[in-house]
């Protein structure tokens, strides 16, 4: 069963996203005049494509300066998902082109629709990846490894590195946003509310969910949040969302070349308890 959201499939060639509106903004760019140069996986927004079982897969992920890292995972094209897992890992520091790092694979979308062999659990896995290229050129290929298989991964930077090294005030994320991706919102039409210190509320009638969390800015100098999110409420279809989460955000436009229409991104996952991931996509209502 797919469920309905407003961003297409990455494509392998573009990593674009498909326009859906957002809340217009603008940061202060804070990285280098030029792109980070020589041929290494640099932190940043990373999107392409991974290869499962013979079944191209988009995937859409954050590395964050501090090593780490979260990547979507994920089928379906404009018209819903069909099957979603969330990587969740740490990398050190990068090795001339080479970056390598442990984690962990969840499965997402698993309270209505057929459950797919990672949801309910947390399954070790490792990531390596090689740089080819250099600045926003730089393709990022490698793999997962997910005991004994191997998805071969194909990534570009999503907007090169403008937005990753873009930052905002908190209060600049303030207003009203429509959830357009996360698995407590079926209907794509819940309204997420920050306020000016980066608390954030949202309230589904369809499932039942309240969420109250928080955005706090990383302090180095990059366009990444930690978030607090936790979620109680939930209808027994979607009783497994009833929890506690951590994960990181970034506020991007809806497309790599547009400077207008921000709006938050998160990747998040349950810290104890029964695994748990939810990928979230917001835009303006």
């Amino acid at each position: 069963m797919s469920r309905p959201f407003c961003r297409a499939a990455v494509l392998a060639a573009t990593a674009a996203l498909v326009a859906c509106g957002g809340s217009s903004n603008s940061g202060t760019p804070v990285g280098p005049s030029n792109d980070p140069a020589g041929v290494v996986v640099e932190p940043g927004h990373l999107s392409g494509t991974a290869l499962i079982g013979g079944v191209m897969y988009s995937a859409d992920g954050l590395f964050t300066k501090n090593g780490q890292l979260r990547m979507h995972i994920f089928t379906g094209d404009d018209t819903g998902i069909d099957d979603s897992l969330q990587f969740i890992g740490a990398y050190g520091p990068p090795t001339s082109p080479h970056l390598e790092g442990p984690g962990t694979i969840i499965g997402q979308y698993c309270s209505t629709q057929q459950s797919n062999r990672f949801c309910g659990a947390s399954t070790a896995a490792s990531i390596m990846l090689d740089a080819v290229g250099s600045g926003s050129r730089t393709t990022a290929r490698g793999e997962i490894r997910v005991g004994n298989e191997s998805w071969p991964l194909d990534l570009i930077y999503w907007g090169g590195f403008q937005h990753f090294y873009t930052t905002f005030q908190i209060s600049s994320l303030s207003g009203l946003y429509t959830e357009k991706l996360a698995e407590y919102a079926p209907g794509a039409d819940v309204v997420m509310d920050i306020d000016a210190t980066g608390r954030w509320f949202f309230q589904d009638a369809t499932t039942g969910c309240i969420g109250n969390g928080s955005l706090v800015p990383y302090t180095d100098s990059t366009n990444v949040y930690d978030v607090r999110l936790t979620i109680a409420g939930c209808s027994s279809a979607y009783a497994r969302l009833n929890a506690q989460f951590i994960g990181f955000a970034t506020y991007e436009p809806p497309t790599p070349q547009e400077r207008r229409d921000y709006a938050p991104r998160m990747w998040l996952s349950t810290p104890t308890g029964t695994p748990v991931a939810i990928a979230t996509f917001a835009t303006d209502p």
